[in-house]
């Protein structure tokens, strides 16, 4: 019994000892993973401060265009109360030149514009942002996701939301008419508008009609004026203009530049990159046809006569809506049977009907807006807040930002 109870107290023993060092390796590892935590919480924070450092540089050679579109001197600064965080900024200064340059990252800059190169710097992190600046086109081009000089109508299952749906609302106001008509607004069969209504200058809730299952989820608001519109001017043309027809799973690549029409169906696809497109005659697509946008140097911007027409087809499907403006100078704007576009569509004076399953990512402005049978218009917040879709005031300048990161 003696040589037992040894035993069983040395077991004891070993047992506790094996439990201290057990519980000495899970604190060092608590201790280590902890610091390990803490030095990316910092590290993510010093990185923070770069990103911001580097988009407050992009703010202060927009400010230095405003007063001078010339400007190409080199700019470097202190972040407020952060003197350990700096940003640095150089000008690519093409506004008055005649062929694109190239910025020292490779990036080509168009005549007309600038591009901002800002490296925010803290320690030994950085964060580079690089944006094309051009003049501003008039008052602010997509700051609604819809807005409609006049009549509204949305049903069967049709609704204007924020894109992504996950995005709370940050710009103030998600659809809005110059309207005050009783019933101008027309929601019915499960319909919903999703945020504030603005109508115009007296109008209130009377402007709405909503039946069981529609509604608004935000304030009905009036306009402390109409909203005004920038009017837009087609190109001078000389001489006759190609019209370009696809069909039959054709590919075509289309430089800037003025066309008479552009045709497209059974699966054929259409590539525009960076630049100014005129399309005298319209735009149809159908069956599967597509338009690709490639943006690298800044949007793709497209000015229709004529009319847009699209059945089960799109423009821009998996690019970033504010890397496309379609400008329409005359004719009626037409999404049926699946169709899509990501960008933002500018019509006051043109109409603009979705239906069946159609889809806008980005922002539309129209005469009368109706949307139905699952369509959809979703706002993309950039559109509105220099991202590359929003004019902004004439005379001043807009951001296309094309480069973030280390």
């Amino acid at each position: 019994m003696s040589a037992l109870r040894i035993k069983l107290r040395a077991f004891g023993l070993i047992s506790v000892m094996l439990f201290g060092l057990l519980l000495t390796l899970l604190v060092m590892s608590i201790h280590s993973w902890s610091t390990a935590s803490m030095r990316r919480v910092a590290t993510y924070a010093i990185q923070l401060r770069c990103e911001q450092a580097a988009r407050s540089g992009l703010q202060v050679g927009l400010s230095r265009l405003k007063t001078d579109s010339a400007w190409s001197t080199d700019v470097m600064a202190a972040m407020p109360d952060l003197p350990e965080v700096s940003y640095t900024v150089q000008f690519f200064n093409n506004f008055s030149g005649g062929g694109p340059i190239n910025a020292s990252d490779g990036t080509t800059v168009p005549a007309g514009m600038v591009y901002i190169l800002s490296t925010g710097s803290c320690g030994l992190q950085r964060f580079v942002s690089g944006a094309l600046a051009s003049p501003g086109q008039g008052a602010a081009l997509f700051d609604y996701a819809l807005f409609s000089d006049g009549r509204i109508e949305l049903s069967t299952d049709s609704r204007i939301d924020s894109w992504p749906a996950s995005l709370p609302s940050t710009v103030p106001f998600q659809v809005g008419t110059n309207g005050i008509a009783s019933g101008l607004v027309d929601l019915s069969t499960n319909s919903q508008i999703d945020g504030p209504l603005m109508v115009g200058p007296g109008g209130g809730p009377s402007v709405v009609d909503a039946s069981t299952g529609s509604s608004v989820s935000g304030p009905i608001t009036p306009l402390l004026a109409p909203k005004t519109f920038t009017t837009f001017t087609p190109p001078v043309v000389t001489g006759p203009l190609q019209s370009v027809n696809l069909s039959t799973g054709d590919s075509q690549a289309l430089a800037p530049g003025n066309y008479n029409s552009l045709d497209a169906s059974t699966g054929s696809t259409v590539t525009l990159t960076s630049g100014q497109y005129f399309f005298r005659g319209g735009i149809e697509l159908s069956t599967g046809s597509r338009i690709l946008v490639q943006n690298p140097s800044g949007p793709v911007i497209i000015l229709v006569q004529g009319g847009v027409d699209l059945s089960t087809s799109s423009i821009n499907p998996s690019g970033q809506p504010s890397g496309l403006q379609i400008l329409m100078l005359s004719g009626r704007v037409e999404l049926s049977t699946n169709s899509r576009i990501r960008g933002g569509i500018y019509g006051p004076n043109s109409t603009a009907d979705l239906s069946t399953g159609s889809r806008v990512i980005g922002s539309v402005v129209a005469r009368r807006a109706s949307l139905s049978t699952g369509s959809e218009i979703l706002f993309d917040h950039q559109m509105g807040s220099g991202g590359g879709g929003g004019g902004i005031a004439a005379g001043q300048w807009r951001l296309a930002v094309v480069r973030n990161g280390q």
